[in-house]
């Protein structure tokens, strides 16, 4: 019998390339057929899963680790995001606005590569100053201006207060336009 999905074999599928690193029999436990599992690796990115054979073929499954959100953001689990409102939707839009601001609306500006995976922005955030009052709903903003850095990360962000962000960057915008006239 020839196994389709042999070890060290490589598929294109609707996912992008993988390999087969393990092929793992199906089986009947108390009278229940149990599918056929393979180990795969994603070669774009190496991630590596777990999945049913029969899963290839539909392409239901996902590579966590393929950037999805402006071109660098990507979950980085099986982490299922809810509807808004509840908590880890709420850090999902937190995260994905940082990441729109970074690279799509800012110059000279980045999100450390740690963040770009939001599993690990998700478990981080905690720890940043200011957080309690981002988690009680107060009106604060995420700030990455703190060291003179332009780089969102762990080390160099903290929430401050909606109208000091505001006056901040009007006050930034308005010196540099004054820098341009006195050219």
């Amino acid at each position: 019998m020839t196994i389709k999905y042999q070890k060290g074999s490589i598929h294109n599928t609707v996912r992008g390339e993988i390999e087969i690193l393990e092929y793992i029999p199906g089986k009947r436990i108390n009278g229940k057929k149990i599918h056929p599992r393979v180990i795969i690796k994603f070669l774009k990115t190496g991630t590596v899963s777990n999945i049913m054979t029969t899963a290839i073929a539909t392409g239901h499954f996902s590579d966590n680790r393929e950037p999805t959100v402006y071109g660098v953001g990507y979950l980085g689990s099986d982490i299922i995001i809810p509807k808004r409102g509840e908590y880890i939707r709420r850090v999902y839009d937190l995260w994905a606005n940082m990441l729109r601001r970074a690279y799509k609306e800012y110059k000279d500006c980045s999100v450390d590569k740690r963040w770009h995976n939001f599993t690990n922005f998700l478990n981080t955030i905690v720890d940043v100053e200011g957080y309690e009052l981002w988690e009680n709903k107060e009106n604060v903003h995420l700030d990455k201006d703190n060291f003179g850095k332009r780089i969102y990360s762990l080390e160099t962000c903290k929430f401050i207060p909606a109208s000091e962000n505001i006056r901040k960057g009007l006050s930034s915008r308005w010196s540099k336009a004054n820098d341009l006239t006195l050219r």
